[in-house]
């Protein structure tokens, strides 16, 4: 069977720290709509190779729909409910990173019907296997500039704070053997070269973060074919001198980063001179 005619679900998948679960919070306020953030845990998917994984991956979305369908239990990356716009919060750790909100744990949700659009959210997991999964379920992924990932990258309490990606790098050996040499710097940049350059092999719709919030949401609702109004802002983030001087000091590097993602020297220098101010 092609699921690919299911057209009632669909993948989300995105560069870490770019507003996927935002994403899902904003489709989570729509009729007939569930958007899930994480309910697959990849360190329990059973084979370490791709094609395999991606046959593993379809069973646990069609096991989730079923689940969902007969108000099951499902797991969850966040078992206080579907709830939640960003799984960072403001708590600040012994290391001085900011701690995940957001703990896994088996949800409830109310029942839903066949009709129900259902959209599941994975980035590393999905983007390694975006070519294949692409081919099976319509899916796009969410970027965003790299100034603001990369400064988040390095205040959040995650792998990629240490430049590793541990569901990138179970499917993607490439991607593997990169990230064990290089300064942690330099491994975040290959990072989000990775998902770039994955995103567009595969082909995926790109949605950049800040026209979901220019529009309040709007470009987001359009693209998966969704009539709904939002109200959203830009948070005004306070990163660390440190973080910012990284930023300064590789400024070639990074805005390379940004042609390559879609943004151009415009967009690029505005966010830079807000930051930098």
């Amino acid at each position: 069977m092609d699921l690919k005619t299911n057209t009632n679900t669909t993948l989300i998948t995105g560069i870490p720290r770019s507003g996927t679960t935002l994403c899902c919070n904003l489709l989570n306020k729509c009729e007939n709509v569930v958007a899930l953030h994480e309910p697959i845990d990849p360190l329990k998917l059973s084979s370490n190779v791709a094609q395999q994984a991606v046959n593993e991956v379809c069973e646990q979305v069609q096991n989730i729909r079923h689940s969902l369908e007969t108000s099951r239990a499902i797991e969850h990356g966040n078992k206080a409910g579907i709830d939640i716009d960003n799984p960072i919060g403001q708590e600040i750790d012994e290391n001085g990173l900011r701690k995940q909100q957001a703990l896994r744990g088996l949800v409830t949700l109310p029942s839903i019907n066949s009709g129900t659009q259902l959209f599941v959210k994975q980035n590393a997991l999905f983007t390694a296997l975006s070519n294949d999964l692409s081919k099976q379920y319509r899916m796009f992924a969410i970027v965003r500039n790299p100034i603001d990932v990369l400064l988040s990258w390095m205040t959040v309490n995650l792998p990629v704070n240490q430049g590793r990606l541990p569901a990138g790098e179970k499917y993607d050996v490439n991607l593997a053997e990169s990230l064990k040499r290089g300064t942690e710097f330099e491994r975040q940049i290959t990072i989000y070269k990775w998902f770039i350059e994955r995103f567009q092999q595969a082909s995926l719709t790109i949605i950049r973060y800040e026209d979901i919030i220019a529009t309040n949401g709007s470009v987001l609702y359009s693209n998966v074919g969704i009539n709904h109004q939002s109200s959203l802002s830009f948070p005004d983030r306070k990163y660390p001198t440190e973080a910012l001087n990284r930023i300064r000091r590789h400024w070639l590097t990074v805005q390379k980063l940004g042609f390559d993602a879609g943004y151009n020297s415009k967009m690029l220098e505005a966010r830079r001179i807000a930051l930098f101010k």
